[in-house]
C-alpha cells in the first residue's frame, strides 16, 4: 500500500501536475520510480558511498555501481605510462586479471529479458586497458594482437575459446543464458578502453 501523500504548499511543476490525478496512480508510481533511479544513478557517480546509501540503492543501480568500480580498479591495476616497459611476467599477470574481469562483468549482464527467447538480448561493457601490450597479450591467440586494429568480430565460441578461456553463462530461474551470435571487440585507444558488445539468450533447442 503506497504511503499517504504529504501536504505540499509549493506550486506543482507541469510534470507533477500530470501525475497529481489519483486515477492515474499507476503512471505516477512509474514516474516517481524513474526519478528515484535517476537520483540513485547520480549518487553512484561518487565512488565513496555510505552504508546507508548502498542499502537504499535499487538493485540495477547497485549492479552498475559495482561494475563501474571494477572497471576503475582494473584501470588502477593496469595503469602505466605510454613509455613504460612491462616485463613478460607483469603482462601475463595483467592479462589473466583482465580475462577474469571480462568473465565476471559479462555474466552480470546476462539478465532475463523477452529478447532472450530468440538469443538477441544485447550487452555492452567497457574495460580499461591502458597499454597495447596488455591488449596484445589478451588477443595473442588470434594472431593479430600486435597489429594496429580498431574493431574485431568473433563468433561467441571463438570469443570464449580464445579470449576469455571459459564459458560465459548464467542460470536464471529454470533457464541458462549464453552468449549468442557475434561478439564485437572495439579498441578505443584514445580512451584506453576495450569495448565488448554482443548478444545473449537461450541456445536454440534448449
Amino acid at each position: 500500500m503506497p504511503p499517504k501523500r504529504k501536504t505540499c504548499t509549493r506550486e506543482l511543476t507541469s510534470s507533477e501536475e500530470d501525475y497529481d490525478d489519483d486515477e492515474d496512480s499507476s503512471a505516477r508510481r512509474m514516474y516517481i520510480s524513474a526519478r528515484r533511479m535517476a537520483r540513485a544513478t547520480a549518487r553512484t557517480r561518487t565512488t565513496l558511498l555510505m552504508v546507508s546509501d548502498l542499502q537504499s540503492l535499487p538493485h540495477e543501480a547497485l549492479i552498475k555501481h559495482i561494475l563501474r568500480l571494477q572497471t576503475e580498479l582494473a584501470a588502477a591495476q593496469n595503469s602505466t605510462t605510454t613509455t613504460a616497459t612491462l616485463s613478460t611476467a607483469e603482462i601475463a599477470s595483467k592479462v589473466d586479471a583482465l580475462r577474469d574481469l571480462i568473465v565476471i562483468a559479462l555474466r552480470e549482464h546476462l539478465i532475463w529479458t523477452p529478447a532472450c527467447k530468440t538469443g538477441r538480448a544485447r550487452f555492452s561493457h567497457d574495460f580499461a586497458v591502458s597499454s597495447r601490450l596488455i591488449l596484445a597479450g589478451l588477443f595473442e591467440r588470434r594472431d593479430y594482437g600486435e597489429q594496429a586494429w580498431k574493431m574485431k568480430k568473433l563468433v561467441a565460441e571463438e570469443f570464449q575459446n580464445d579470449i576469455t578461456g571459459m564459458l560465459v553463462m548464467r542460470w536464471v530461474r529454470h533457464d541458462a543464458l549464453y552468449l549468442t551470435g557475434d561478439v564485437t571487440c572495439e579498441w578505443v585507444e584514445e580512451e584506453g578502453v576495450l569495448r565488448i558488445a554482443g548478444f545473449y539468450g537461450k541456445i536454440a533447442g534448449m
